[in-house]
């Protein structure tokens, strides 16, 4: 709330939506001549264009997610200058993932494309390294 995270979140995936909508547009006649369609409203090429946006959404996928993790290691900063002491924030990290049954350390090119927050181990290691005296 205080970095404005939310807002931004939605600006990004607003930016993302309209660019992608508008690549559509500019690609649509060379699509459906590829594809051998009549026009966009030609039904046979739904599963071709569904196939071709689930492949540009992978490829966005760590973009967004990359600015996710940044928001979050920003909240964590902010959330560290808030406590008295980093060991309260590592504890809260140590439950959450406990709970969770989170993967504390999972490889880095999982973490870089599917996760939206910094691992549970990177969040505790960037504590440790930001910890007030």
């Amino acid at each position: 709330h205080v970095k404005k995270h939310i807002t931004k979140s939605l600006a990004l995936n607003f930016l993302i939506t309209f660019a992608g909508f508008y690549l559509l547009y500019v690609l649509s006649q060379p699509l459906v001549r590829f594809f051998g369609g009549e026009g966009l409203t030609d039904l046979s090429l739904f599963p071709s264009l569904a196939l071709l946006s689930l492949l540009a959404g992978l490829l966005i996928l760590p973009l967004q997610n990359g600015f996710s993790r940044y928001q979050e290691n920003e909240a964590d900063r902010f959330a560290l200058k808030m406590l008295p002491r980093s060991d309260v924030f590592v504890s809260l990290m140590n439950k959450l993932g406990s709970q969770n049954l989170a993967d504390m350390s999972p490889n880095a090119w999982v973490e870089f494309f599917l996760y939206d927050h910094p691992s549970l181990s990177n969040r505790i290691k960037n504590a440790r390294q930001t910890s007030q005296p």
